[in-house]
């Protein structure tokens, strides 16, 4: 007879019912979620446009010079306050640090050249983050930014189900 070691966690798991899991997971899926967007922009000159009128109009941006990133998120927000599957959606201006390894063919961006954003979205639940990526105006946004080269690399995406657990380790310390 061999004996195997179990975690505490998959001797807790095993004794589960299938009915009792479900239901774990269906309340897992009804909580809310808090996704966070990192966009790593280029501030080249050609990603600098004339403000959108329409976004002038409306009050959403000023009038002057805008990165098309800024006009794009612009666009977004306007969405999501529509959306009954967003709950809050907010933008802030960030300098994300690269990974160290630069080389000469693919020299570190300047500090003009760069203009990061962090996103926060919640969403109502898991459900609603999955409808919302399926919108039309999140597939265009997504398509757009691509097709425009806004961002020096893709997007990086943390979803968790309260703010506190998208901070790292070190943030929640310091908070």
């Amino acid at each position: 007879m061999r004996f195997q070691r179990t975690s505490l966690a998959e001797q807790a798991e095993s004794s589960q019912t299938k009915v009792q899991r479900d239901e774990r997971k269906a309340r897992d899926y009804e909580r809310p979620l808090t996704c966070m967007f990192f966009f790593f922009a280029s501030q080249m000159k050609r990603n600098i446009q004339p403000a959108d009128p329409d976004l002038v109009r409306r009050g959403k941006i000023v009038d002057q010079p805008t990165h098309r990133l800024d006009s794009m998120l612009a666009r977004l927000e306007m969405h999501a306050a529509l959306s009954p599957l967003v709950t809050d959606l907010q933008t802030y201006p960030v300098e994300i640090p690269d990974a160290p390894a630069f080389s000469q063919k693919d020299p570190k961006p300047s500090r003009e050249e760069v203009r990061d954003s962090v996103m926060t979205i919640k969403f109502r639940d898991k459900r609603a983050r999955e409808e919302w990526i399926a919108t039309k105006e999140w597939q265009d946004f997504m398509a757009k930014t691509e097709g425009e080269q806004v961002f020096r690399r893709m997007p990086h995406v943390r979803c968790a189900s309260s703010m506190r657990g998208l901070m790292d380790p070190l943030d929640m310390l310091t908070a």
